[in-house]
C-alpha cells in the first residue's frame, strides 16, 4: 500500500473502501483529511468528457445555464460589486457567458482542446482560453472571483491548484468550489456504489473536515453548504451510463424505455452529493500560511 498521501505526504493512512467498482481502493489521510484513490491514476482525458451529439444540445444548455445562475446568485451574495471572474475548468463556457450577461467581466480556461473548441465556436475566443491554469503566467493580473466547478476531484495536485488560485485572487477575493462530498446523504446510502466514484474522480473531500484543509492553505472559510444542481432524467441517465463503467446500464435502458420523453426532459433541482464551498483570500497583512 502507498505509504504517503499524494496531497500532503503524510503517512497516517486509513482505508475507507478496500475495493471500489474498478478494484481500486479509497484511502483517507488523517493528516490533511483528504481522501484519494489508490493506486494513483492519471487520466489525461479527465477534463475531456465529450457529450457530442448523443444528448440534445438544448438540454445541456438549459440545465448548465440554470446551474450557473444558481452559483452566480450565491457569489453575488458575497460580492456587492461585479468585477472580474475566472472560471477554471470552464468546460463549454456556460458559467462564463451567464456571468458576462449579468455584468461580470468574466473569463474561462480549460485544458480540454475539444471542449474549448466547442465553447469558442459558440461564444467566441475573447473570453474562453485553452490551457493549464496552474501553468498560466499571471503577471499583475488578479481576479475578484475564481470558480472551480467540478474540478478539484480530477487532480492529485490540489495544493498546486489552490495556491495558484490564491496567487490569482485579489485581496478579499472569493473562491467558489463545487465538488463531491463524502459526507453527503447519497454517498452514505450508496456507499462504494456512489456514482461519483468513477474513473475520472481521484480526490474526495469531506464537508466536515475540508475547512481545516483550506484554512491551512491560506483561505478564510465563508460557507460550506450542500448544493442543488439543475438536472433532468435524460441528462442523469446519459451520464450514469457513460461514466459508471456499465454498472448501471441495464437500469438506465429500462428507464429510457419506460419513461415518456416529456418526463425525462423535465428539469428539477437535485441534491446529488456535492457541496458548494465559499472561501476568501484574506488581506495580505492577515495572510498566514501554515506548513503541513
Amino acid at each position: 500500500m502507498e505509504q504517503r498521501c499524494p496531497i500532503c505526504a503524510g503517512r497516517s493512512i486509513v482505508i475507507l473502501y478496500a475495493k471500489l467498482y474498478d478494484s481500486r481502493s479509497l484511502l483517507n489521510c488523517r493528516d490533511c483529511k483528504i481522501s484519494f484513490v489508490y493506486p494513483r491514476v492519471f487520466n489525461k482525458n479527465a477534463y475531456s468528457l465529450v457529450l457530442g451529439n448523443e444528448l440534445n444540445r438544448d438540454i445541456i444548455d438549459r440545465i448548465k445555464t440554470a446551474t450557473a445562475d444558481k452559483i452566480l446568485a450565491v457569489i453575488d451574495s458575497y460580492k456587492s460589486v461585479k468585477s472580474t471572474l475566472l472560471d477554471v475548468g470552464c468546460g463549454l463556457g456556460h458559467l462564463v457567458i451567464r456571468a458576462a450577461d449579468s455584468g461580470w467581466d468574466s473569463y474561462g480556461i480549460d485544458r480540454s482542446e475539444h471542449t474549448v473548441a466547442q465553447a469558442q465556436n459558440r461564444f467566441g475566443s475573447s473570453r474562453i482560453a485553452l490551457g493549464d491554469f496552474t501553468q498560466l503566467p499571471l503577471g499583475s493580473k488578479t481576479y475578484d472571483v475564481i470558480t472551480l466547478i467540478d474540478v478539484i476531484e480530477h487532480t492529485y495536485e490540489i495544493r498546486t491548484l489552490l495556491n495558484k488560485c490564491k496567487d490569482a485572487l485579489a485581496e478579499k477575493g472569493i473562491l467558489a468550489i463545487v465538488t463531491p462530498d463524502l459526507d453527503s446523504f447519497s454517498r452514505k446510502c450508496l456507499k462504494r456504489y456512489w456514482p461519483h466514484f468513477n474513473s475520472d474522480h481521484v480526490i474526495f473531500i469531506s464537508s466536515h473536515s475540508v475547512g481545516d484543509f483550506l484554512a491551512t492553505n491560506g483561505f478564510t472559510i465563508m460557507a460550506i453548504k450542500q448544493f442543488r444542481k439543475v438536472f433532468n432524467l435524460d441528462y442523469l441517465l446519459f451520464m450514469l451510463k457513460a461514466k459508471a463503467a456499465g454498472r448501471w446500464s441495464f437500469f438506465v435502458d429500462i428507464l429510457n424505455n419506460l419513461l415518456p420523453k416529456a418526463v425525462r426532459r423535465r428539469d428539477f433541482s437535485l441534491l446529488h452529493g456535492e457541496s458548494l464551498i465559499i472561501v476568501q483570500k484574506p488581506l495580505a497583512s492577515k495572510l498566514r500560511i501554515k506548513k503541513a
